[in-house]
């Protein structure tokens, strides 16, 4: 609520939303809980205050030119699509973090960009200015995805320098750690395509083209929510070295020991996206209390300090998507262990729903129905077959045809499956939606909140697109394009 007012503008929904959870906290009439709930307010706006003021010290209004600065390129975040090259990086005299863009003067310099499997310090002069908003209306906002990943600034290049030069010590830990992900990306591209997209894609966060294609189709099913949740595969690993352990009569605490060192190196080796963030911080939260502090918690508290720590690291990562939807439909099955899977594919299809629309403005009619029966094939066939074909080359055949018929089985779903374009629909009716879904929950007239959800997507949907004269200008990037739409007149 706090990043909502200082980051947008004002929105009287919050302030509703406060009033309630003030209102929860008073009722509980406990001095204790209010006290302790007073301060950890008070730290959260001090803290986020001091947030917003660096960032916008960091944001470069008026372009800049500047010569032979320093950037420092993990090697898994050189990105080489034709001519243009993407170095994503830490400027190291503006101590930040940057996006780096320059065109390729030469094959040669194409090729050595694509070979390059060790983190660099590269020697750039070129032209650097704040990232630009969204020209458009509901437009995807890269200016709010970079602030997300803590970029604040864009830097073109005229020229680049490849010699080498000296990695600052304490960043030499790291890049060892993202050159060994990227020596296990170029592993994986070994493997069959599909097997190769999945894999890179679940084990190490890394989207390649055959899985941009198996993408779409899932999100045009609307089952993106699938791979928000892909850091189940975390607790399966635990669980298999675990069962290992066991067999091989190793104590449980060295394991917890072993568990708390590398659970942090796998989440930068696998991409450090809010999924998989949210997937180690869960499981290494439980180990680590129990290991050091002999206290057990459960999966609600681990959830509860994972979304904390994820958001003081980066407030603004709760405006994706991604992060929307991993926290809130684990929430949901956490919440919902004991039930089967068809009441749980129901509940994340109602919970998800609402967010896709608000992110993506359109809904699959399969939609509900596959978010039953599709769970349990992720859960039992293309996790443990995308694991089981990269640790046993024998199975690797195998594993890729079984994965190639599921993206058939997605992409023939999503060519002759009807898609609703329903526009997006206004923040009040999101919340609206999401509070419907939570008093289903509790409630006794489940018949009575499902109707009101009906009647709820009917009439924003009739709002969206009623009946109306409309004249819509569009930035295209080379001038304006107009929109001119009349109403229908029925005689």
């Amino acid at each position: 609520m706090v990043i909502e007012l200082l980051f947008f503008e004002f929105n009287y929904i919050f302030i509703v939303v406060l009033c309630l959870i003030c209102l929860r906290i008073l009722c509980t009439k406990s001095i204790c809980i209010v006290n302790i709930c007073l301060i950890w307010c008070l730290g959260c706006i001090t803290y986020i205050f001091n947030y917003y003021q660096c960032s916008k010290s960091r944001e470069i209004k008026q372009e800049l030119s500047v010569k032979n600065q320093h950037i420092l390129v993990y090697a898994d975040n050189i990105k080489v699509n034709g001519d243009l090259l993407t170095l994503t990086g830490r400027w190291l005299e503006g101590k930040q973090q940057i996006c780096t863009y320059y065109y390729l003067k030469s094959k040669a310099e194409q090729n050595y960009f694509k070979k390059q499997i060790n983190s660099d310090v590269y020697t750039v002069t070129g032209k650097i200015k704040g990232i630009s908003p969204p020209t458009n209306e509901n437009e995807f906002d890269y200016k709010k995805f970079c602030q997300s990943k803590k970029i604040y600034n864009g830097l073109t290049v005229k020229h680049i320098s490849l010699e080498n030069n000296k990695v600052p010590s304490k960043y030499k830990l790291l890049c060892k750690l993202h050159d060994l992900r990227k020596s296990i990306i170029c592993y994986l591209q070994l493997f069959p395509k599909y097997l190769r997209g999945y894999s890179t894609a679940l084990i190490v966060g890394y989207r390649d083209d055959v899985f941009d294609d198996v993408n779409s189709s899932i999100k045009e099913l609307g089952l993106l929510y699938l791979f928000s949740l892909s850091g189940m595969h975390v607790f399966y690993l635990v669980k298999i070295l675990q069962k290992l352990a066991q067999i091989l009569r190793i104590t449980a605490e060295t394991v917890d020991m072993w568990l708390i060192i590398c659970l942090p190196i796998y989440m930068i080796l696998a991409g450090s996206s809010s999924s998989i963030i949210r997937a180690v911080f869960m499981v290494w939260i439980p180990i680590f209390s129990r290991y050091f502090l002999s206290i057990k918690i459960d999966k609600l508290t681990s959830w509860s300090l994972t979304i904390i720590i994820n958001l003081l690291y980066s407030p603004m990562i709760l405006f994706t998507m991604g992060m929307q939807l991993s926290y809130l439909l684990t929430l949901v099955l956490i919440l919902n262990e004991e039930e089967n899977s068809i009441k749980i594919g129901i509940k994340m299809s109602g919970y998800s729903i609402p967010l896709m629309l608000w992110h993506t403005y359109q809904w699959n009619v399969l939609t509900t129905f596959l978010s039953i029966c599709i769970i349990p094939i992720f859960e039992y066939i293309i996790l443990p077959f995308t694991i089981i074909g990269v640790l046993l080359n024998v199975f690797s055949k195998i594993s890729n045809t079984i994965l190639f018929l599921i993206s058939i089985f997605f992409e023939k779903l999503a060519d002759s499956s009807p898609m609703i374009i329903f526009g997006k629909p206004y923040l009040t009716v999101v919340i609206l939606l999401l509070s419907l879904m939570i008093c289903l929950e509790v409630s006794r007239r489940k018949n009575v909140i499902i109707y009101l959800q009906v009647l709820v997507y009917i009439f924003s949907y009739s709002q969206i697109h009623r009946n109306k004269d409309e004249l819509v200008y569009f930035d295209i990037g080379q001038g304006d394009a107009t929109l001119i739409r009349e109403k229908i007149i029925i005689k």
